[in-house]
This record gives structure tokens, sequence and C-alpha cells, in this order.
């Protein structure tokens, strides 16, 4: 029997196998069976490797966002700015970012309630995400702050893109949870974009700088021309 079943697996008349013993056959099938349960256990332990890593890929997802905004978190951001950092450093290629806090965000709180300060930063989070280009990466990296890196982005640039974003922003206005008036959103920013830095802590730094002005002036056009004429007097004392 164990010949018969061996010449259907080879494919060959059971005639042609009489030379072997019953007893090789019975081996060979048994080789057979353990190399086919071999080849199955490999086959689930790929899906379970391709599993485990889709999971790997989900968490580490997770881990870089902000449960509240849905934008990425400090930590997603502080990696992708090391990231152009160093290649800003090796390639010579420019980058900038925008540093921005949303205006009175406490007085938001205190008059209509936490849950519509909460609204007011997922709008902000929502349109900055909607508004920046594909290559840019919003994150809010503190209560009422957010970051947004352009990459490839020199001080002319980065100005486009603040403008932008700063009248969209302008339109922003949230519906109290109990209901009212809309509450208007505004927001204040400040850019800086790579050049003479000695790290990317003094590039933050002047952004911060930046955006503290903007607040009190409270005009987006205003600090993002500013931001970038110091930007660019940076960039002409280091030529």
């Amino acid at each position: 029997m164990a010949r018969t079943a061996l010449s259907e697996w080879l494919g060959l008349r059971p005639s042609q196998l009489r030379s072997i013993p019953e007893e090789a056959a019975e081996a060979l099938l048994a080789l057979r069976e353990g190399y086919q349960l071999a080849v199955t256990q490999t086959a689930d332990q790929r899906r379970r490797n391709r599993e485990m890593a889709a999971l790997v890929r989900a968490l580490q997802a997770l881990v870089r966002l902000d449960h509240e905004t849905g934008v990425a978190n400090r930590r997603a951001f502080e990696e992708r700015l090391e990231e152009e950092w160093q290649r800003s450093r090796r390639y010579r290629s420019p980058f900038s970012v925008i540093a921005l806090d949303v205006d009175d965000l406490k007085q938001i709180n205190d008059r209509h309630g936490h849950a519509c300060g909460d609204l007011a930063l997922k709008a902000v989070a929502g349109t900055l995400a909607k508004r920046v280009r594909a290559q840019d990466l919003v994150a809010r990296v503190g209560g009422d702050e957010f970051m947004v890196l352009c990459p490839e982005t020199d001080f002319r640039s980065v100005r486009v893109v603040a403008e932008k974003l700063g009248r969209n922003l302008e339109a922003i206005t949230v519906i109290p949870p109990g209901g009212g008036q809309p509450v208007r959103v505004a927001a204040s920013m400040g850019t800086a974009t790579a050049g003479v830095h000695p790290s990317s802590d003094n590039l933050l730094r002047e952004a911060d700088q930046r955006l503290y002005l903007a607040k009190q002036l409270r005009h987006h056009r205003d600090v993002a021309a500013i931001s970038n004429w110091g930007s660019q007097q940076m960039t002409a004392a280091g030529d």
C-alpha cells in the first residue's frame, strides 16, 4: 500500500516502483508528511510574523499620536526634527519650523467650559492638518502649543506657508457644547529657518521668541513678515 501511495504522489505507475521495498516507501511517505507539516508551519509562521509586524507598526504610530487632537505628539515631532536636522547638515538643505499657540485658551475654558476649549484645540489641529503640504508634519507639543515642521522650506517659502495657515485659522469658530454664540478661535505663530543655529534647540528657541512677539502683535501676517525678516538677516550674516 505504501508503494501505491508513493506512486500517486510521484505521478508514477506502481509497476515502476516494484524495486523499492515497502519499508522504504513508508519511510519516503513519512518524510513527505514531515515536509508538508514543516511547510505549513513555515507559512503559518510567516503569516504570524506579518501580523506581528503590522501590530508593531500600529503601536509605533499610536505612541506618536496626540489622542485628543489626532495629530502627531511631541515625541513624533522631536524624532522628525532630529531627522531633518541631520539631513539639513548632511545635504545643506533648508527646513523651517512654525511655532503656534492658541490664543486665550484659558479664557475660552473659563467662559465656555473645558469642552469648548477642547473643541477649539481640535479645530486648530484639524485646520492645520488639512492645510499643510503633504511633506509637512503637524504636532501638538503642549497644552495649547503646536509645531509645524516644513522640510525643504527656506525662509521665503515658510512665510507663504505661515500666511496661508494664518488666513485659515482666522476663520475658525466653535459652538459651545451647551449652546450659545459661536466662539472665535485665534492663534499666533512664529517661524524659524535652519541656518546658523548650533543646534535644533536653538532653532526652536528662535521660533518661540518670534511666537512671543506674535502674541504681542496678535496679527498673523505681521509676525510672518517679522519672523522671516529675522531669518533673512541671519542668513545674510552667515554669508
